[in-house]
C-alpha cells in the first residue's frame, strides 16, 4: 500500500533508484504544474505544464505541435496550424484591391497605393480631364502645330483669289472681243 506524503520529500541530491512513474489509462484530474504520469493506453509519458498535459517524448506530434504553434503570421499574413496533418499554412491576407486589369484606356490613368510590406492595397482607374488652361505652353504648342498649315491655307486663299480675278479679267476680255466682232462699221484707227 502506498504511503501518503503531504509535504515534499528531500532526497538531499541522492538518487531515486528503481522508481516508477504513476501509471494511468487517462490523465489525472485537477493536475498541478510539473505533475507527471505514464499513459498506459498510448504508452507515452506526460507532464502538466500548468495549462495542458504535454507528451514528454520527442515524438513527431510533439515536435509538430511546438513548431506549428510557434509560427506566427505577422503583418499581412495569417498562419494556421492543422494539428491532424501537422501542417502550418501561411496565407497572404486579402487587401481592398479587386482582382482584374486596370488602365488600358487613352482617357484614363491608373492610381496605386502600396503599403509598407510592398502589398498593393488600393488600385483605381481615374479619368483624365485636362483643360487648355492647365497646360503651361498650350498656345505656343498650338501655334507650332497649326501655323505651318495656316500659312498653306493663306497661300491657297490668295491663289484662289488670284484665279478668280484672272477668270473675271478673261471674262471681260472675251466680252470685249465679242463686242468688237459684232460692230457693223469698220474701225478706223487714227
Amino acid at each position: 500500500m502506498a504511503r501518503l506524503f503531504v509535504t515534499g520529500i528531500n532526497l538531499n541530491k541522492n538518487e531515486l533508484q528503481n522508481a516508477r512513474i504513476q501509471n494511468l489509462s487517462s490523465a489525472p484530474s485537477s493536475p498541478v504544474a510539473g505533475q507527471i504520469y505514464f499513459n498506459t493506453t498510448s504508452n507515452v509519458l506526460f507532464f502538466y505544464n500548468g495549462t495542458e498535459w504535454v507528451p514528454a517524448s520527442g515524438s513527431t506530434e510533439v515536435i509538430q505541435d511546438v513548431i506549428g504553434s510557434s509560427v506566427i503570421g505577422g503583418t499581412g499574413l495569417t498562419a494556421t496550424y492543422n494539428d491532424t496533418s501537422g501542417e502550418t499554412t501561411i496565407d497572404l491576407d486579402n487587401t481592398a484591391v479587386s482582382h482584374g486589369s486596370y488602365g488600358g484606356s487613352a482617357g484614363k490613368t491608373v492610381s496605386f497605393t502600396v503599403d509598407q510590406q510592398g502589398r498593393l492595397t488600393a488600385a483605381s482607374d481615374t479619368n483624365i480631364s485636362i483643360t487648355a488652361s492647365q497646360v503651361s505652353d498650350f498656345t505656343e504648342a498650338t501655334h507650332m502645330l497649326l501655323d505651318p498649315h495656316l500659312e498653306k491655307e493663306k497661300e491657297l486663299i490668295y491663289l484662289t483669289a488670284t484665279l478668280q480675278e484672272l477668270s473675271q479679267s478673261l471674262e471681260k476680255m472675251h466680252q470685249i472681243q465679242i463686242k468688237v466682232l459684232h460692230l457693223s462699221a469698220p474701225l478706223t484707227l487714227l
